[in-house]
């Protein structure tokens, strides 16, 4: 595993998480990231899947990915409805809260990752970059149709699977284009690693990184208000350029991540890392539990509970995972 991985991931969990603190800061203003951490979390995915989503057989690739997703999903489950905190009703309830979609990042990547899978092995392996521009450009295209026709099926929520109010959501269907993009953009950075930025170019991105962050935080305040519609879609290509931007100058930084790799302060960071899915999993029940108390006793009693939580989730995944896949 490169460390650069390792750092932007952990980065990204902490967007994410940050993203769903409404209530337990002073103000909701510093509850943020969602969009550039999912825009990380899409484009490692994409690029640490290229070389295996060529190598290996396609169906076992694919089962072996979505057994990563359902087992901790299945393990936390268990134990919310045992403690009183989710409920399921039916047949229905138990498909809706444990298979599809549970939650709609779920549902994305059990979608995608299929997706992904057969354009990597059936497509981009035989007609290589000009396909993966193509699938860039297709992408971007799918979303401004569905966005700038007002398609009903663009406002599908992920969450319910219901067409609701026609909203630019992390959750959307049309948003999912753009998650799609960013895994395409992660293979293309997996296939130009061997050309990662050096010297002035990786400060060049890094600052790039800074610049499409100050614009997506000043656009969160500007779009509070309702506004023209033509400036609601800028926010989602400012995540895409942050994510690519950070991509590139971490991916740069990779000697100094792994001189990083040897302090103690770097356990941190492999926790929030490896335990992303399991902190994005056990996230909601802790910030309901935590949001109650004061600021910032809250904070720090939500994040020690995620983290404990999430690693403890992630060890007894990892032994039914490995057992399965010895099997």
């Amino acid at each position: 595993m490169y460390q650069f991985i390792e750092a932007l991931r952990a980065l990204a969990v902490v967007f994410i998480v940050n993203s769903h603190l409404k209530g337990v800061y002073p103000s909701d203003s510093f509850s943020f990231g969602a969009g550039m951490g999912l825009a990380l979390f899409y484009m490692i995915s994409g690029y640490l899947l290229a070389g295996a989503a060529k190598r290996e057989h396609l169906g076992k690739w694919y089962v072996r990915k979505v057994l990563r997703l359902y087992i901790p999903l299945w393990i936390y489950k268990t134990v919310m409805v045992g403690v009183g905190y989710e409920a399921v009703h039916g047949f229905g309830g138990f498909f809706r809260s444990f298979l599809f979609p549970a939650y709609w990042f779920v549902a994305s990547m059990v979608v995608m990752y299929g997706v992904y899978g057969l354009f990597v092995k059936k497509i981009y392996r035989v007609y290589g970059k000009a396909s993966l521009y193509a699938a860039l450009a297709l992408s971007a295209g799918v979303f401004g149709v569905l966005y700038g026709t007002k398609a009903p099926i663009g406002a599908l929520d992920l969450r319910t699977l219901t067409v609701g109010a026609f909203e630019l959501e992390t959750y959307s269907f049309m948003t999912q284009w753009i998650w799609f993009g960013c895994m395409l953009l992660g293979l293309m950075l997996a296939g130009a690693k061997g050309d990662a930025a050096s010297g002035k170019n990786r400060v060049f991105y890094l600052f790039g990184a800074v610049f499409f962050f100050g614009l997506s935080v000043w656009m969160k305040g500007l779009l509070r208000e309702p506004g023209p519609e033509s400036l609601m879609v800028l926010p989602e290509w400012f995540y895409v350029g942050f994510g690519y931007c950070l991509f590139q100058s971490f991916m740069g930084w990779e000697s100094l991540w792994q001189r990083m790799a040897d302090k103690k302060v770097w356990k941190l960071t492999e926790l929030l890392s490896r335990c992303s899915l399991e902190i994005y999993y056990c996230q909601f029940f802790w910030i309901h539990v935590g949001r109650q108390a004061g600021f910032p006793f809250n904070l720090f009693c939500i994040w020690a509970g995620i983290g404990v939580s999430g690693y403890l989730l992630h060890r007894f995944s990892q032994i039914i995972i490995s057992r399965l896949e010895r099997v």
